[in-house]
């Protein structure tokens, strides 16, 4: 996959983006309404935030029998996955890369499973989908990531609804002054020996339109055992969005100046779209995740 090859401090976010992710996400509890939006296009017109992350426990829909399978001598992977997510998948074993004097630090990690899917119905964005599955003792012995692994087991304990730092995000896919910038439909799920949480994000480091290149659902999930950490990248689509960010404002001093604003009223607006306004269907994506059963040989 490439990004293996990545740098590894792009787990990590950019001071300056950081403090304005913060900026934004604090203010949706501020009584005060935002500065308007400039009116160059797309102008977005504030609406309220959802009142809540949390799924409702009284629902219980039957989950299908798993159409995914991989075995990897060590443990097992399962989960099911529909029509409208993905024409197929495969996993594939990505081998550990060992420490030699001409191996980058960065390049330098175990052995990891990872899928790659075949008939994804958004492919017009920077990424692809994956889902990784991380050995988390093996990879814990590297900082950066054991305080990922940390961090995601804090915030799955205290289920927040907003998290202005930003949220744990794996693989490291991202340049390192890359920072969020969107952090929009916010849900924790379950799933048969653990949970996680989903959400749709953004990441840059200029100012520019939240756009449908690179918006994506992210799965950032724990077994209860904590011997497994999931990470999932999965691009999505928004009738709201343009399809890039090579939309240049008419007015582009007045965009720079009132960009917050623009991201908080672009965040709400996603917040007010039904699922299955995504493409795939947030729903779609949210079973497949739910569907997850992963055993690990004793």
């Amino acid at each position: 996959m490439r990004n293996r090859t990545r740098q590894r401090n792009r787990i990590g976010v950019g001071p300056l983006l950081l403090a304005l992710s913060v900026l934004l996400l604090a203010a949706c509890g501020s009584p005060e309404s935002p500065t308007a939006v400039p009116t160059f296009e797309p102008t977005i017109t504030p609406t309220p935030i959802l009142p809540t992350a949390t799924p409702d426990p009284s629902v219980n829909t039957p989950t299908p029998a798993p159409n995914a399978h991989f075995d990897s001598g060590v443990g097992a992977i399962d989960f099911t996955y529909g029509i409208s997510v993905t024409g197929g998948l495969t996993f594939t074993q990505l081998p550990a890369v060992p420490p030699t004097e001409d191996t980058p630090f960065w390049e330098i990690v175990p052995e990891l499973v990872a899928t790659e899917f075949f008939g994804y119905p958004h492919t017009d964005s920077a990424y692809a989908p994956t889902i990784q599955f991380y050995p988390v003792a093996e990879f814990a012995t590297d900082p950066e990531y054991a305080q990922v692994f940390l961090n995601t087991e804090n915030l799955l304990a205290d289920r927040p609804v907003l998290v202005p730092a930003g949220i744990p995000l794996l693989p490291p896919i991202f340049e390192a002054d890359e920072a969020e910038i969107l952090q929009a439909h916010v849900q924790y799920l379950r799933f048969n020996g653990g949970s996680g949480v989903r959400y749709l994000s953004q990441y840059a480091n200029v100012a520019t339109l939240l756009n449908n290149f690179r918006l994506f659902y992210t799965f950032q999930g724990l077994t209860d055992d904590g011997a497994t950490y999931i990470a999932a990248i999965m691009p999505v689509a928004s009738s709201i969005l343009p399809a890039d960010g090579q939309v240049i404002p008419s007015d582009t001093e007045a965009f720079i100046a009132n960009w917050p604003s623009y991201l908080i009223n672009t965040r709400d607006q996603l917040n007010a779209e039904p699922v299955h306004r995504f493409t795939p269907n947030l729903a779609a994506l949210d079973a497949l995740f739910s569907s997850l059963r992963i055993r690990t040989a004793r």
